[in-house]
């Protein structure tokens, strides 16, 4: 309900329900959130183990991020206000994982399940990944305006990688995959990425009425478990002021910040840092203030005043005491003259006549109600969208316009959820028999995975397909819940990337368990001192005994369904090894393969084999933020307009002899070439550990290269 005269103002990101870091960090609970993007399909309410968990979802729409208990979990979608099964299912969620179920289609209605990664961020970086919901849509690319890939390959249904980027605004096109930005079926959209955040963005409708959905999330502080920080978050209240880039301490956290856009609330230290506003892309600041970030607090600092006059204000809460059946409202007039009022749509008062230039909060219950916000100096009123779910923290601010009073509503906040903070008819009584819809199955993820413990099978709603193998090598059988996957890891730790995550009962070949690193031939090494010779565990078993499946890695190779191969480390403590004959294959006596030879995805398309011996005392980028079948330009120079020398695989390891002073491009050898590849899509280890960049050589000239034939993109 939108009168004249009272204007409401949320912005697309700031109507992006949100969660407060502090939420993700236990580790007995999850996060669910859930997104109904299902082209034609009436309101859901989600139910979880009988429990109503989101009410009156609507097509486009994502729920709040719910924490709920570590383990399996009955979801129930039924139509809004109906108690008639739509489709059931059962999920498991590990301790820790943040997941967004995902349904988009009727063809076989169910969610998807995908993993948000929430991991910490360095300030003044953002993370990024995207899922393609658009059934019976082929596969699309992401890309810059200019034509270049950001998230190439983007499959239905399929997870993709996380990019983690520098606070900026992309402006970002989907394309059929390979096609020219002018065949877009999504057209250009800023992406404002802000710092310490994780976007997904969501590509959903049908190929005729294509959308992009925006959701974010904050990630962990540093040292989660023991954080003693506050949480700040940045709002845009200037009516007619132009966006504004937000700095704080000079880090950009906030990249063209318009009317009604809001930051996260970013877990920050305590201490004072200095907030800042400038011009999109200037360097002097319109103003600036001091922000106190208190242990335990919630500060929103607010651009507030008039485009003349800019004006900066922090309001701290402290909502360590809200409950998940109680929700949290403050309200902030910032009129220059005027009372204002927030009530509910049925007419119940929450807080009244609050004064220009105070702030007052309240408890309530939750409600099948809207939050309706009035003053004095208008009759109009302005109501805003969503129920009151308790646990939840609102914001709300009133400002002067040139046309009277306008409302922002800042993004709601999950604070203390729980699946019973819904409001309304919170329990379903299903009938008496229920035909519950086989959700579709969920593909094998190839995204990197929080860390876990070794070779920790990861949950997902995956059907195992069982390959056959030839008998000539010891075989290995997925021994795991029907429910659960096991990764295939780049290197013999959980530390390393997850390549795949592979389904119960499924067959794989055992190409042995780690021995000492190898290297290229003819390459010089010089020994690390501080590192720990290599002792093979087999050596020092007792007679009989053999290796601890717990500890001992194998590396494995998966042959996928769709005939294409994967190779890797997979923990035996979830495998049942068997010799050739048939028998039990005792670990200690399986061959030696070098513990730092890296896994890889071969799948349908013409890759180049990663070597088979990685690199020793040599610096070496993996390319491992791309998805699988994706190519990495070869560049003669440093630059994207460079001339491509060739296509190199994803999961390809290079050699790296130098990097720009900035940071954003690698020089490396490939096939006898050397050249420049991009910094975003690769990570650096030494000997098998993660490597700084910072500690790359820089090279003051770009090492000109040879002329070749380049290589031309399929």
């Amino acid at each position: 309900m939108l009168r004249t005269g009272l204007k409401m103002i949320i912005a697309l990101v700031a109507a992006i329900l949100m969660i407060a870091p502090a939420s993700a960090q236990s580790t007995e609970t999850a996060l669910l959130r859930f997104v109904n993007v299902i082209p034609g399909a009436a309101s859901l309410d989600i139910f979880v183990d009988g429990q109503l968990a989101a009410a009156r979802l609507d097509y486009g729409e994502a729920s709040l991020y719910i924490p709920a208990p570590a383990g399996a979990h009955t979801v129930v979608a039924t139509q809004a206000g109906v108690t008639t099964t739509l489709w059931e299912q059962e999920i498991n969620a590990n301790a820790g994982a943040a997941l967004t179920l995902v349904a988009s289609s009727t063809d076989s209605l169910g969610f998807q399940t995908f993993l948000d990664d929430l991991n910490p961020l360095s300030l003044g970086q953002a993370r990024l990944t995207a899922i393609h919901a658009i059934a019976g849509a082929g596969a699309v690319d992401i890309t810059l305006a200019d034509g270049r890939a950001v998230i190439p390959g983007l499959t239905y249904n399929v997870p993709y990688g996380t990019l983690d980027v520098p606070s900026a605004v992309y402006e970002v096109l989907v394309v059929p995959e390979g096609d020219s930005v002018e065949n877009a079926i999504i057209g250009v959209t800023p992406l404002k990425l802000n710092s310490s955040t994780s976007y997904m963005v969501i590509a959903y409708g049908t190929t005729s009425d294509a959308n992009l959905l925006i959701l974010s999330a904050p990630t962990l502080p540093e040292d989660a478990g023991s954080f003693t920080g506050g949480f700040a978050r940045v709002a845009h209240a200037i009516p007619g002021a132009p966006e504004v880039d937000v700095y704080l301490d000079d880090t950009l956290i906030a990249p063209s910040l318009a009317l009604g856009d809001s930051t996260v609330y970013m877990a920050l230290p305590s201490g004072e840092y200095e907030v800042n506003l400038r011009l999109p892309g200037e360097p002097d600041a319109l103003e600036s203030a001091q922000l106190t970030v208190a242990e335990g607090q919630y500060t929103s600092t607010l651009a507030l005043g008039t485009p003349e006059n800019v004006a900066i204000e922090s309001f701290a809460s402290n909502l360590g005491g809200i409950t998940p059946e109680m929700a949290s409202l403050l309200l902030v007039n910032a009129l220059a003259d005027g009372s204002a009022t927030v009530s509910t749509s049925a007419g119940n008062e929450i807080v009244t006549d609050v004064a220009a230039g105070s702030t007052a909060s309240a408890e309530l219950a939750p409600a099948e109600e809207t939050l309706v916000v009035s003053t004095d100096v208008s009759d109009a009123t302005v109501e805003l969208n969503g129920s009151i779910y308790g646990g939840v923290f609102y914001e709300v601010v009133v400002v002067s316009g040139d046309g009277g009073p306008e409302v922002i509503a800042l993004p709601p906040v999950s604070i203390n959820m729980n699946l019973s903070s819904a409001p309304g008819d919170t329990t379903l009584t299903p009938p008496a028999t229920i035909a519950p819809t086989e959700p579709p199955a969920a593909p094998t993820e190839a995204a990197a995975q929080p860390t876990s413990a070794p070779g920790e099978p990861t949950p997902a709603p995956a059907t195992p397909a069982p390959t056959t193998a030839t008998s000539s090598t010891p075989m290995a059988r997925v021994n795991t819940n029907p429910a659960a996957n096991v990764h295939m890891r780049q290197f013999p730790n959980s530390e390393a990337l997850s390549l795949a995550l592979i389904p119960s009962g499924s067959t794989l070949e055992v190409l042995g368990r780690p021995g000492a690193p190898a290297f290229p031939v003819g390459v010089t090494v010089t020994p690390d001192p501080s590192a720990t010779p290599f002792v093979d565990p087999a050596t020092q078993l007792e007679a009989g005994a053999d290796l601890d499946p717990a500890t001992t890695w194998l590396f494995v190779q998966f042959n996928a369904p769709d005939g294409g191969t994967i190779t890797g480390w997979a923990n035996a403590l979830y495998l049942i090894v068997t010799a050739p004959d048939g028998r039990t294959q005792r670990l200690a006596d399986l061959p030696v393969i070098p513990e730092n030879r890296a896994g890889q995805v071969n799948s349908n398309f013409e890759l180049t084999p990663v070597p088979t011996t990685p690199f020793e005392n040599t610096v070496v980028a993996t390319i491992d933020r791309l998805s699988p079948g994706a190519n990495l330009h070869l560049r003669r120079t440093p630059s994207a307009s460079s001339e491509s020398l060739a296509l190199i695989p994803a999961g390809t390891q290079l050699p790296v002899s130098g990097r720009l002073d900035t940071g954003e491009w690698y020089q490396v050898e490939y096939n006898g070439q050397t050249g420049w590849i991009s910094a975003a899509y690769v990570s650096l280890s030494f000997n098998g550990s993660a490597f700084e960049p910072e500690r790359v050589p820089v090279l003051a000239t770009p090492t000109p290269t040879p002329t070749v034939e380049p290589t031309q993109a399929a």
